[in-house]
């Protein structure tokens, strides 16, 4: 068995995004590998070139010793499998050699095959040295290199990363369970609810999405130049290849395709792309609703005193946790979007443009990363004003206007919609103005419908459970 991918690396930073200011971050394009670096640094195990040769490298050998247990070449020695492994870990501190045959070859992928035989030549293994790639294209390597790379990326990074934020509105509704708020539809005060079932709705929704998201499956692809094992049936007509490649690629871990053209089918991954990008726009909606609750004062945020919230308005307390996040889930889903548009169209058998936007996969997936652990930033800093909460409330007590038609419809009141309707449409009630409505309703409805109406009160008609 060959090393996991991950042991080529020692340990992660703390995966929540923090600034990263040192003199690298200056000449950085890109925010993620300047300001943002240190915050994002988890996902550079999966989705960074030097990832991506560590992958290649790994299922190139396993490819290599998986032709040696199938017997179409000879047994190797123990040795000769600790040779092997000590290749496998040999990235990154060999990357300069590496990166030496790119450029000789102009070829990423070629590359590893040519430094795998460099590292056998010389050795009890040289004799073999033309089995190394056999038979296989850059597609092959590549789809199943970046294939494992995203799967580990997910099940390691960004699941729990998602799990966290999830986790941290499911105990902002219990601990808000019983907090009163104005509900609004359209803008408007409609009826009310609770903090708590407003955290618990987005909490739902993100659970939900992610629960779908661990059933998708990670496609992966290996057969050849035309995905018809034309060469290889050609060199060893008898051995069954397509049972062969189904078998190596669940070896790592991922959903074998076995009717292809030289690259797989994309619908599957961009399933994934479309799922992380509902995540994302979940968390976008969380992220607006509670900024425009911070601007109506229903919560503070918790202040650092040597922060500064504006350069030239000393008061300011600014939602930037929220902001931030809000924008870079725009960019994160722009590039999921595009990736899940484009990624299934490809010219005839093959043309490298999946290749190209797959590159940028990392980008898509560190802008969502970096945009969970704002948010989760946000919701640490947030505290609900429960005084302004209840006095919003007791600001309109025309809300209860749904509650008191729906009694007087269960006591057979007729027209209770439109009776309702004609006392409160448009108007702003306070307590006084209610029970002055109350008491033109008092002649028209039954002692027993108007107990009920009587105990009625903005901060006691829903208590979520």
């Amino acid at each position: 068995m060959l090393p996991t991918l991950t042991a080529c690396y020692h340990g992660a930073e703390n995966s929540i995004p923090i600034l990263y200011l040192g003199e690298r971050s200056m000449g950085a394009i890109s925010p993620l590998d300047g300001r943002y670096r240190r915050g994002v640094s988890p996902l550079r195990r999966f989705f960074s070139e030097e990832a991506l040769n560590a992958a290649r490298l790994e299922v190139e050998l396993a490819y290599f010793i998986a032709l040696s247990n199938q017997g179409l070449i000879r047994t190797f020695r123990p040795e000769e499998i600790t040779l092997l492994r000590r290749i496998a870990k040999s990235l990154p501190a060999q990357n300069d050699r590496l990166k030496e045959i790119e450029r000789a070859i102009n070829h990423d992928t070629k590359a590893v095959e040519y430094f795998i035989r460099e590292q056998i030549t010389g050795t009890t293994l040289e004799d073999l040295v033309e089995f190394v790639h056999f038979g296989l294209t850059s597609a092959d390597v590549d789809n199943l290199a970046w294939g494992r790379l995203f799967k580990l990326g997910l099940e390691e990074e960004l699941f729990p990363a998602v799990e966290e934020l999830s986790a941290r509105l499911a105990k902002m509704t219990e601990e808000y369970k019983d907090c009163p708020m104005l509900g609004r539809t359209h803008g408007q005060p409609a009826v009310p609810t609770t903090v708590g079932q407003q955290f618990l709705v987005f909490a739902s929704r993100i659970r939900s999405e992610l629960n779908k998201l661990r059933r998708m499956e990670i496609p992966g692809k290996l057969g050849g130049a035309l995905g018809n094992f034309q060469a290889h049936r050609l060199a060893f007509p008898e051995f069954f290849w397509l049972g062969f490649a189904e078998d190596f690629v669940k070896s790592l871990g991922l959903e074998p395709k076995l009717v292809t053209t030289q690259i797989p089918p994309y619908e599957d991954l961009c399933e994934i792309f479309d799922a992380l990008r509902r995540i994302n726009t979940i968390v976008l909606g969380l992220n607006r609703d509670l900024w425009d609750y911070l601007s109506r004062g229903y919560f503070t945020l918790a202040i650092k005193n040597q922060e500064v919230g504006s350069s030239t308005m000393p008061q300011k307390v600014n939602p930037i946790d929220f902001e931030r996040s809000e924008a870079y889930l725009k960019v994160a889903n722009a590039l999921w979007e595009m990736l899940a548009r484009e990624l299934p169209q490809n010219r005839l058998q093959r043309d490298l443009t999946d290749k190209y936007l797959l590159r940028v996969v990392g980008e898509a997936a560190a802008y969502s990363y970096l945009s969970w652990g704002a948010t989760l930033n946000g919701l640490r800093k947030l505290h609900a004003d429960r005084e302004v909460l209840e006095q919003d409330l007791l600001n309109h007590w025309e809300i209860l206007a749904e509650a008191i038609q729906i009694i007087l419809r269960k006591h057979g009141f007729v027209e209770a919609f439109e009776t309702v309707k004609k006392l409160t449409r448009g108007r702003v009630l306070g307590e006084k103005e209610y029970r002055q409505m109350l008491a033109e309703l008092q002649p028209q409805v039954s002692p027993t419908a108007f107990a009920e109406l009587e105990k009625l009160h903005p901060l006691e008609v829903l208590k979520w459970e």
